[in-house]
C-alpha cells in the first residue's frame, strides 16, 4: 500500500491551553497553565500524583478545569490505558462504530496498514495481543478524522518490546502523517522521540 504524505502547515497552531487552573477539595492540582501546542511531538514526564493525567483529561475536554478555556481548531483524538475496545466486536467494528458514532466515513485503511493490524481486522481483542489493541485504538482515533491525538500512559501495561513498537508507531505517524500528540509516560524512552520534553512542577507546566 501506498503510504499518502499530508501537507499541513508544521507549525499550526491547533491546541490551546488558556489560564487553565484545577483543584481536587481544597488542594490545586493545575495552577494557571497557558501552553499552546503545535503539529509536533510533546512528552508529559514525571511521577504518578503531579497531575498529568488531569491536565490531559482536560484537554481532551473529557474533565472540566475548575477555571480556565480550551481553544482548538482541529478534532482531538483520545487514548487511555483502559483502551476500552468492545469485545463482543472485531476490530474493525471496533474502529467503524466509533467513526459511525461521530458521524464520520470510516476511512482507516492506510491507518490500519501503518499501524500493522491490516491482517488482524477480524479479529476479536482477546484474540491479540496488548500492543495490536493499543495500535487498534490509535487506529479508531484516527478514523474518527483526529488529526492530533492525546494519550495517557500509552505503553504503561507494555513488556519493552511491544512498548518500543508503540513508541516508534507514534513517531512514523507524526512523520508520515504530520499527526501531533502529546503522551504522558513515565519511561523515559519517549524523551528520545519528543520535539518537546514537559513536566509538572508546583501545579505548572515547565519544560524539562
Amino acid at each position: 500500500m501506498k503510504i499518502v504524505e499530508h501537507n499541513r502547515t508544521k507549525n499550526e497552531k491547533f491546541l490551546t491551553l488558556e489560564n487553565i487552573s484545577h483543584r481536587y477539595e481544597e488542594s490545586w492540582v493545575l495552577n494557571e497553565i497557558t501552553y499552546t501546542f503545535e503539529n509536533k511531538k510533546y512528552v508529559l514526564m514525571g511521577p504518578s500524583g503531579i497531575g498529568k493525567s488531569t491536565l490531559l483529561h482536560i484537554a481532551c475536554n473529557i474533565l472540566k478545569s475548575t477555571y480556565g478555556k480550551i481553544e482548538t481548531t482541529h478534532e482531538i483524538g483520545c487514548i487511555f490505558q483502559t483502551l476500552n475496545l468492545l469485545n463482543d466486536f472485531t476490530l474493525r467494528e471496533n474502529i467503524e462504530l466509533a467513526a459511525k458514532i461521530k458521524h464520520k466515513k470510516p476511512e482507516y485503511e492506510e491507518i490500519a496498514y501503518l499501524c500493522g493490524i491490516t491482517k488482524i481486522l477480524d479479529k476479536y481483542p482477546n484474540q491479540v495481543s496488548g500492543g495490536q489493541k493499543q495500535h487498534a485504538a490509535i487506529t479508531r482515533a484516527l478514523a474518527t478524522g483526529a488529526t492530533f491525538l492525546i494519550a495517557d500512559e500509552p505503553t504503561g501495561n507494555l513488556d519493552a518490546e511491544s512498548a518500543r513498537i508503540v513508541r516508534n508507531l507514534f513517531d512514523l505517524l507524526n512523520r508520515k502523517l504530520n499527526i501531533g500528540w502529546i503522551v504522558s509516560s513515565h519511561d523515559p524512552a519517549w524523551l528520545d522521540i519528543a520535539d518537546e520534553k514537559l513536566t509538572l512542577k508546583s501545579a505548572r507546566l515547565n519544560t524539562l
